[in-house]
């Protein structure tokens, strides 16, 4: 008799605990949209409790508009084996070189044919690039701050909506929903790119962004990373 209130008790017991991870499991309404319309600020396609802040806030990281292009000749920062990603759109091939993509994470090309958004995430080494908004006044994006699984969130500066890097799409704000167009990238070493591509340009870290071409231009340093893994152990004494 014992035995068997045991086992019915052990029963239970599991029975309850197996609810309970089903119901933690399962998003809330507050957490997704649940309407097939643009959805509002406080609306995410992801999971919001899953949206993390990145550290330096919205725009701690300044991305990049229309920077300095040089071609391959005069690029001297750069060591063989640096890597660098690297788009071909219409006639026109350029290099971004995670050094200078590690410090800025979003290039905007706005003054080519067709304008496109160069983004890369130092945390997932992601990079990945789609043409900018045809009918928007600003077709430029900028940093959120925010992370989705430790990747990239963008934000477009005409409708302030947040973008996933990692899920190609927008994910918060007005435009929540929307596929951003993709275009192909490569990513490759320093050298061999000279050797495939020696006619094309690269971005200079001389930066001069086209919001500030009467200043004068500066040549950057570029060392670690604002966002990057690192290892360290808590002590107590």
């Amino acid at each position: 008799m014992f035995i068997n209130k045991l086992k019915f008790t052990l029963m239970v017991a599991l029975l309850i605990s197996l609810l309970l991870l089903l119901y933690s499991c399962n998003p809330t309404l507050t957490d997704t949209v649940n309407s097939s319309e643009g959805g509002g600020v406080n609306e995410w396609l992801i999971l919001q409790s899953e949206v993390m802040d990145g550290g330096p806030g919205k725009d701690g990281i300044p991305a990049l508009t229309d920077p300095l292009l040089l071609p391959v000749d005069q690029i001297d920062f750069m060591a063989s084996e640096d890597l660098l990603i690297g788009i071909r759109v219409g006639d026109q091939i350029i290099g971004f070189p995670h050094r200078i993509l590690d410090q800025h994470e979003i290039i905007n090309i706005l003054n080519a044919k067709t304008p496109f958004i160069i983004s890369y995430c130092p945390l997932t080494g992601s990079g990945m690039a789609w043409k900018a908004p045809i009918d928007a006044n600003d077709k430029s994006y900028g940093v959120s701050g925010l992370l989705y699984n430790s990747n990239l969130i963008l934000y477009d500066r005409q409708t302030d909506s947040n973008w996933s890097q990692m899920l190609m799409k927008c994910v918060n704000g007005t435009l929540i929903k929307q596929d951003a167009e993709m275009l192909h990238v490569i990513e490759t070493q320093w050298g061999t790119w000279k050797e495939m591509y020696p006619d094309s340009l690269i971005v200079s870290k001389k930066i001069c962004s086209s919001n500030t071409r009467e200043s004068t231009i500066q040549e950057q340093k570029y060392p670690a990373p604002l966002k990057q893994w690192t290892a360290g152990a808590l002590l107590s004494y």
